[in-house]
């Protein structure tokens, strides 16, 4: 454990070093942000290379677990998290370089996931458990395509949280520590492959001088994804009969971007007539900064995902009260800030 701690405060400081320079670095691999009139928040053009520092940081960590301590019971783990890196990395690096067409990015995500069931039979999902009716329901033949469906999803809606700096990195790291201390199927070592990038890049990113770009979210999006399934899976392995994953308490855990990533897939093609993938300034996190400064709508957006989950874990038995509240919070907040801006 200290080796593994000295190592993460090398990374910490070679990753302050790379950041330092990541202007030079953004033009060598072509990780340029450029301002987009009336869609961009920032104002000049902003290195992207979030993704790639969160990227070499896996690899390093990866590589350390691997062949420097050796940890067995992190082999399964270890597998699993440098191939969803590789594969969604690229992905979005790909996008952020050449601007991938909506078609051509689902297939790659099709042929990465089929690479990844290769490598590891724990992420698909083969049945949904709904705890507040202690019902089963299994998903036989459609489970390839139910998992493929929540993943694209997600993606998608953790793409859609990059709109303003340090939300999309805020919500990754909630997201994975519930499922580290929370669920408990994560070891605590996992931690390691984020610790120096993600934190350093916080502070770069509310700085307005690095995004973590496509690559990143693609990345961070992936990871997540994938690790939340593969956790559920291995909750079904236990022996307790008390199973801390289950389809409410997932479906609370990404309840507010998913249902921005809704909404926007709604109101896209039926009001404006356009594909979903236009991008434009109707995000929950848009109408947010429209009325409070970026402190408080970074604070609200995250409150609206870490207090349900506190009331989950208080009030386990009134999940549904709790999912309830959320989306009444949501409408209410989309609704008052669309009628002031109005």
């Amino acid at each position: 454990m200290i080796n593994t701690i000295l190592l993460s405060l090398l990374l910490f400081v070679v990753n302050l070093i790379i950041l330092n320079k990541a202007t030079v670095i953004g033009s060598f691999f072509r990780l340029i942000d450029y301002p987009i009139i009336n869609r961009s928040i920032h104002v000049k053009p902003t290195p992207k290379i979030g993704g790639l520092l969160i990227f070499v940081n896996i690899l390093v960590i990866n590589l350390y677990f691997n062949f420097i301590i050796k940890t067995e019971y992190l082999n399964d783990i270890n597998q699993l998290i440098l191939s969803v890196s590789i594969i969604f990395f690229t992905i979005g690096y790909l996008d952020d370089v050449i601007n991938l067409s909506p078609l051509k990015r689902l297939l790659l995500i099709i042929f990465g996931m089929l690479v990844l069931n290769l490598i590891n039979d724990k992420i698909i999902l083969n049945f949904l458990y709904f705890e507040t009716i202690n019902k089963t329901i299994y998903l036989n033949n459609y489970n390839y395509l139910f998992t493929f469906f929540c993943i694209y999803l997600l993606l998608n809606t953790f793409n859609m949280t990059d709109g303003i700096n340090g939300l999309a990195l805020n919500i990754f790291i909630i997201w994975f520590l519930y499922l580290i201390f929370y669920s408990k199927n994560l070891s605590v070592d996992v931690m390691f492959y984020f610790i120096p990038s993600i934190l350093i890049l916080l502070f770069f990113n509310f700085k307005n001088k690095v995004f973590i770009g496509n690559s990143g979210s693609y990345l961070l999006g992936g990871l997540i994804s994938i690790l939340t399934i593969y956790s559920y899976n291995l909750e079904y392995l236990k022996s307790s009969d008390l199973k801390l994953l289950y389809v409410e308490n997932i479906f609370l855990l990404f309840l507010v971007p998913g249902l921005d990533c809704a909404r926007l897939f709604f109101y896209r093609i039926l009001v404006l007539k356009k594909n979903f993938y236009h991008a434009d300034n109707n995000h929950f996190h848009h109408f947010l900064l429209n009325r409070f400064s970026f402190s408080k709508t970074l604070i609200i957006y995250i409150a609206l995902i870490i207090v349900p989950i506190f009331l989950n874990i208080l009030f386990r038995e009134y999940i549904l009260l709790v999912i309830l509240f959320n989306i009444l919070t949501y409408v209410f907040l989309i609704l008052k800030c669309t009628t002031i801006n109005k």
